[in-house]
């Protein structure tokens, strides 16, 4: 939908910021109505809130896609089977789609983790379940908003790494924490980190995006890789926290996620090193350079 490639870096900073948002209101939003009328209410207003958006789709200009950007193979296995081959060979994308994965298994799944975290380690209540999940969605805005205010699209992949590292060790030590006031800032950290790196990603990926009939099926692979990989993760760490309890459950994810992000470093060079023309080529950057 966006015409100048540059521009696709803000759109998708401010779909990341709206969501997170959401996901900061909506929890309260569903409280008040939930405790004033009931249940059903939640439900009518989650209808009806769909009714201006189902407007503002249709009212949305797109232009007509050109000729050049069609598949000209229908068979849909083997369209699938190039988008898988094309993600796997341009190594850019490999390594950011793995490092995704990576944290969607062994991260993101704390959510889940965090109601058993908040009983078994920290005493609480469902109060206390609040306040951990407002903090990792205030988290998650103040990361949406940064990446809104940046004043370059370039460097993404420094952002995805570093903000990799800072959310394994963040999920570490919060996995070691029994100390409320503690949690919060560390699940605060987590929240930032975690969105931080994922909206970074989905950035990325659709700026070296080069190859239009490509860029629909990379970016499924991206959105499987987010939400199909996290029912299997859920199920694994569910089972782990089982055997070895939750604080170790969240620390194995956090090591995992740690490791990843060092590896994923060293990668960097040669990132920098391949994607440098792309950038150029896409007026990103007037020359190449390693950023």
């Amino acid at each position: 939908m966006v015409d100048n490639k540059a521009d696709t870096y803000s759109a998708i900073s401010i779909h990341s910021f709206l969501i997170n948002t959401a996901k900061f209101v909506s929890p309260m939003l569903g409280g008040f109505l939930l405790a004033r009328f009931g249940a059903a209410s939640c439900f009518l207003v989650d209808s009806i809130s769909y009714i201006p958006f189902v407007f503002a789709i249709l009212a949305a200009q797109i232009k007509s896609v050109s000729n050049k950007y069609l598949l000209k193979n229908t068979n849909i296995l083997q369209n699938l089977k190039e988008g898988f081959t094309f993600a796997y060979d341009f190594l850019p994308i490999r390594y950011v789609l793995t490092l995704q994965i990576l944290i969607c298994f062994m991260v993101m799944t704390h959510v889940n983790l965090i109601p058993v975290f908040v009983r078994e380690i920290l005493n609480g209540n469902a109060e206390t379940m609040g306040f951990l999940m407002t903090a990792s969605a205030l988290g998650s805005i103040i990361a949406g908003l940064y990446l809104i205010l940046r004043k370059q699209a370039t460097g993404l992949v420094n952002v995805i790494a570093y903000s990799a590292m800072v959310l394994g060790l963040g999920l570490i030590l919060f996995s070691r924490s029994n100390n409320l006031q503690t949690c919060l800032v560390l699940i605060f950290i987590v929240g930032m980190t975690n969105t931080l790196t994922l909206a970074a990603i989905s950035n990325f990926v659709q700026l070296i995006l080069v190859d239009e009939t490509k860029r629909g099926r990379v970016t499924s692979i991206f959105t499987t890789g987010f939400l199909g990989i996290l029912p299997f993760g859920n199920l694994f760490f569910g089972g782990l926290a089982s055997k070895i309890g939750v604080d170790n459950a969240l620390f194995f994810g956090g090591i995992c996620c740690l490791i990843g992000a060092i590896l994923f470093v060293k990668k960097l060079p040669n990132i920098k090193n391949l994607i440098s023309n792309i950038y150029v080529e896409s007026d990103l950057i007037t020359q190449p350079n390693r950023d």
